[in-house]
């Protein structure tokens, strides 16, 4: 677009009625030598105010193409943020299905153990091995009980970060107000040429804005980093649950062998039974509630892709305002030329 601009503002520097006015001259010379020597005294500062007007119209048409340039860069740093939520809420899909298999191998334990219940009752050896694989189920519990705070912390880091991008978005509208600002400050160059200094302060006040945009889109990327870095974490911590399940599974073979020797206990058994259901449904309990959060977090994203579509239909609004005050300012500037002839 700024060039289409330049373009433009370039053809209608060759239409200027130069030719004319040294004929109205010549007419004026012929009548009178006083007088062509008044209009040339007039004609010398209104010719060298359009010129200066025109290198300015150049100037700012320039600026106006860094700043959109800027936007445009913002759009793209804004794009690869919501590609890194992409990858991370994959990486959310996995551990779910993780989460998945390690139900299916507790429901196949639960059906080995009903299997030991028909078989016979341990003894007391048997309550001591028992024993020992309830403080391992503890620990698990306690390890979940451990992920669910770090993953709300996740989705807090998220909300944080939404909330950071939506004011990120606000500062580019704020920048955009700015450009219409200084566009009604360029129709009125002609009759204020003095306030140029005015306008370098304001553009460089702009500049700034735009670094400290710059600045909090760094900010997310390296808290969106941190929030990887604690999944990885998260992964480790699940990797070894299951290192734990598999030597649980070793352990219940052993129970099975002992099982067949032991033919007396059954009622400690059942009643143990129990409390391990209590603790199953405990943890699928634990299970749901990370579902739902999972939920939460997509709702959320969906809720940023909205917002970057209304971001991008407000830039094109922008981009076509542009234009139409671009007609507007060559109109303005062009009229009372044709008026003088």
């Amino acid at each position: 677009m700024p060039k289409s601009r330049k373009q433009k503002t370039s053809v209608k520097k060759k239409k200027k009625p130069k030719p004319q006015k040294k004929k109205t001259t010549a007419r004026k010379k012929r009548t009178n030598r006083p007088l062509l020597e008044s209009t040339a005294d007039q004609e010398a500062p209104n010719t060298v105010a359009v010129n200066s007007s025109i290198e300015d119209l150049a100037d700012a048409s320039e600026e106006r193409a860094g700043i959109i340039s800027i936007a445009k860069s913002l759009e793209g740093q804004i794009v690869t943020a919501f590609k890194l939520k992409e990858v991370l809420e994959a990486e959310l899909d996995k551990a779910q299905n993780r989460l998945a298999e390690e139900l299916d191998a507790r429901t196949q334990l639960e059906v080995q153990v009903k299997s030991l219940e028909s078989r016979a009752a341990l003894a007391e050896q048997l309550r001591e091995d028992i024993s020992f694989v309830e403080e391992e189920r503890n620990k698990f519990a306690n390890l979940l009980a451990q992920i669910q705070p770090q993953l709300e912390e996740v989705t807090a880091e998220r909300d944080s970060l939404a909330e950071k991008m939506a004011s990120a978005e606000k500062d580019v509208k704020k920048v955009q107000g700015e450009k219409t600002a200084l566009e009604a400050q360029v129709m009125n160059l002609k009759d204020n040429i003095t306030d140029s200094d005015r306008l370098q302060k304001k553009l460089a006040e702009i500049t700034e804005a735009h670094r400290g945009s710059r600045e909090q889109v760094d900010d997310l990327t390296r808290r969106l980093e941190a929030t990887t870095a604690s999944k990885n974490a998260l992964e480790r911590e699940l990797a070894g649950t299951h290192q734990n399940a598999r030597t649980l599974r070793v352990e219940v073979e052993e129970l099975r062998e002992k099982a067949i020797v032991s033919d007396n206990r059954i009622a400690d058994l059942c009643i143990q039974l129990e409390g391990e259901a209590a603790t199953n449904r405990e943890r699928m309990a634990a299970n749901t509630i990370l579902e739902n959060e999972i939920k939460m977090l997509n709702v959320n994203y969906e809720a940023a892709k909205n917002e970057v579509g209304t971001f991008k239909k407000a830039l094109r609004d922008i981009r076509s305002e542009m234009t139409q005050t671009s007609g507007r300012v060559r109109q303005r500037h062009f009229k009372p030329k044709k008026k003088t002839k």
